[in-house]
């Protein structure tokens, strides 16, 4: 019996050295599918999570996006800065030079080398009245002058010599229920901000639910990635967080150039 014993004994050893290693591999194979299935789940929740690719989540660092559209918003005041005609809030954009320009314009641009884009109704009290137009960021105050604007819109274009950070715009196409936010000095506190979501769009108007309030026109809608959306105008006073915003092709009618490829509405504002 023990021969028998020891000779069976040893086959399976023998085995053993045969299923030992392959038991490994597919134990090996096993952790790499694994991981594999692991980390396409983790790409794809990353993808579900990027401001970039999807427009309805928060931002992961909301702090960062506040910080930079909070430097790029600016009050603007027709009139005393302590005893104004109206107010209301602009936004930093980054323009190529005008070519056409004037001796004297030229030297206006010279001067004030930066643009702000804000409402016609905010700045309309200072246009051929004599009164003066100012833009304030923080405590910083100077002085602005219209350079273009489009009644019809509600935008205006202004230069000043206030240095802020510049915003960008979006480049995605808004739709119901993407985050936003809206920045502004309503009532004259500057660097107010509220959120929301795109309620709808109608030809250049962007509809959201970020409340606003008198002072937060002018002011920015911004997306998930600090981008510009739109231009605050407006809000409804039939229905509630219902606020209204001119989308940017608006400005491509009278006070900006846009060339051939404006955002998002071309076939609207040929």
């Amino acid at each position: 019996m023990m021969p028998n014993l020891k000779r069976l004994i040893r086959k399976l050893n023998d085995t053993s050295l045969f299923f030992v290693p392959l038991i490994v591999t597919l134990l090996v194979l096993t952790a790499l599918i694994s991981g594999a299935i692991g980390g396409i789940k983790y790409t794809l929740e990353s993808i579900q999570r990027n401001p970039i690719t999807n427009g309805y989540v928060e931002p992961p660092d909301l702090g960062k996006i506040i910080d930079l559209v909070q430097d790029a918003t600016v009050t603007v005041i027709c009139g005393d800065p302590k005893n104004y005609e109206s107010q209301g809030s602009g936004w930093s954009v980054l323009l190529t030079p005008y070519d056409n320009s004037s001796a004297e314009d030229k030297k206006l641009l010279e001067e004030n080398p930066n643009n702000i884009i804000t409402n016609h109704h905010v700045i309309e009290k200072c246009i051929d009245t004599g009164n003066r137009l100012y833009v304030r960021s923080y405590e910083e105050v100077a002085e602005a002058f219209v350079w273009n604007y489009d009644e019809n819109a509600d935008l205006a274009l202004l230069v000043t010599s206030l240095e802020t950070t510049h915003l960008y715009s979006t480049i995605s196409e808004p739709a119901p229920g993407f985050w936003v936010m809206a920045a502004g000095s309503p009532h004259g506190l500057d660097g107010s901000l509220t959120f929301g979501h795109v309620i709808n769009t109608s030809g250049t108007e962007v509809y959201s639910t970020a409340a606003l309030s008198p002072g937060n026109s002018g002011g920015p809608l911004v997306d998930n990635e600090g981008n510009v959306i739109a231009t605050n105008v407006s809000f409804r006073t039939d229905g509630q967080n219902f606020s209204i915003g001119q989308a940017l092709d608006a400005a491509c009618v009278e006070i900006i150039e846009c060339g051939d490829d404006p955002f998002w509405y071309a076939d609207l504002i040929d």
